[in-house]
């Protein structure tokens, strides 16, 4: 078996053999799509999503918002990832900026652009309000002190700190890409844009910071959706019965011999392109 929590090129698949596996488990469908574009039977092919352990994220958290000084009537966005340009920061930053009254913004992570960010956000006029805080171990602290999560990403497989917010009753802004539109339902637990259109975005957080109501209904869904949907024992079930079924796989099924079946079609299928290469 074959666990993919990213998107392989082509050139990559095929480098891996990932086709020779018995069966490809990918953590959403975006992530399997590549092996089914290449021609592997959809039925050696399954889509476990990610799974939260709850407790963890439970754990005793500082109130983040006394520790930066944040006024308790202010509205708080926040956005947990890697500071870089695949992320979208940027977007979110310049999404921010447009929000009226005196909000704040909270991003938690490192990375090459932080450097980047501060200078837009100096720039922009709300360097003040932008608190970058780093990498934190509890999220959650982060979590609890959020009206709202943000988004930008530019890709993802997934979409992990999506759920976690979700599990915390955040409505998100975010990206149609990847495998988010599975974790946040599009105008139910938030709001989707296209990627890289700031304007979308400023419109969608713009929607959410202005209607309480709306925030608590899409959160309270968030919250019900991530709980049913990507639970840490949910996921050790799936995969535990995955395992049982291999486990009773015959064994002329498996070995080289089967890898070698397995890979026929998506390498036939690969043929006239390294044909055409070839000229």
């Amino acid at each position: 078996m074959t666990h993919l929590h990213a998107s392989y090129l082509r050139r990559s698949r095929y480098v891996l053999g990932l086709h020779a596996a018995t069966l490809i488990v990918g953590c959403s469908d975006a992530v399997i799509s590549g092996a089914l574009a290449d021609g592997v039977a959809p039925s050696r092919v399954r889509v476990i999503p990610n799974g939260l352990d709850f407790s963890r994220l439970n754990e005793a958290a500082t109130d983040l918002r006394a520790t930066l000084r944040i006024p308790v009537e202010s509205q708080v966005i926040a956005s947990v990832g890697s500071l870089k340009q695949l992320k979208g920061h940027d977007i979110v930053i310049n999404a921010f900026r447009s929000l009226p009254g005196e909000p704040h913004l909270i991003l938690a992570g490192s990375g090459e652009e932080e450097r980047n960010l501060r200078q837009q956000a100096e720039v922009l006029g709300i360097a003040k309000r932008v608190h970058f805080i780093g990498e934190t171990k509890n999220t959650g602290s982060v979590y609890r002190a959020a009206d709202i999560f943000a988004l930008g990403t530019r890709n993802e497989a997934f979409g992990l700190v999506l759920a976690e917010a979700g599990y915390f009753g955040l409505p998100s802004v975010s990206t149609k890409v990847g495998g988010i539109p599975h974790v946040v339902l599009n105008g139910h637990t938030g709001l989707l844009v296209t990627s890289n259109d700031t304007t979308q975005f400023q419109v969608a957080l713009a929607t959410l910071a202005a209607d309480p109501a709306l925030r608590r209904r899409m959160g309270a869904a968030a919250t019900r959706h991530v709980e049913q949907h990507f639970s840490a024992p949910r996921m050790a079930r799936e995969f535990e019965g995955i395992y049982a079924q291999l486990a009773e796989t015959p064994r002329h099924r498996l070995g080289w011999r089967q890898a070698v079946r397995n890979v026929a079609r998506p390498y036939s299928k690969l043929a006239p392109f390294v044909e055409r290469v070839a000229r």
